[in-house]
């Protein structure tokens, strides 16, 4: 408890209001510890998270549309959008480019070159 206090501190006065966690039996404590949600900001300490899973989603989704979007409008010559995901992380590095293709010909091409199967 010692480790994340202000965490606790902060997570029992929201959760459970209780502005003292040290004025209740340890026992207690631990139990309301174990009680508290992913999301708070103790238990995402615990875990080293620095996103929630409802973030992490969010972000996953918005960098798949903005992708989407990049590739549908053929845009391929210009930067790729950022990772947003990478940035809340605060990550340096980026997903691997995508690889589109204009037609399913080409990717039948593709794939026989990689894999040496044809499909046809």
């Amino acid at each position: 408890m010692n480790r994340y206090e202000s965490e606790l501190i902060c997570d029992f006065a929201e959760y459970y209001h209780i502005l003292d966690y040290k004025s209740i039996e340890p026992a207690l404590a631990g139990v309301l510890l174990q009680g508290l949600r992913p999301e708070s900001r103790t238990k995402m300490k615990l875990n080293n998270q620095k996103l929630t899973l409802d973030q992490t989603l969010l972000a996953i989704i918005s960098d798949g549309i903005s992708n989407l979007v990049w590739l549908q409008g053929k845009r391929k010559k210009s930067n790729k959008p950022k990772s947003i995901l990478n940035l809340l992380l605060d990550e340096k590095h980026e997903i691997k480019e995508y690889k589109g293709f204009e037609s399913a010909a080409d990717f039948e091409r593709s794939w026989q070159r990689i894999t040496g199967v044809g499909h046809g």
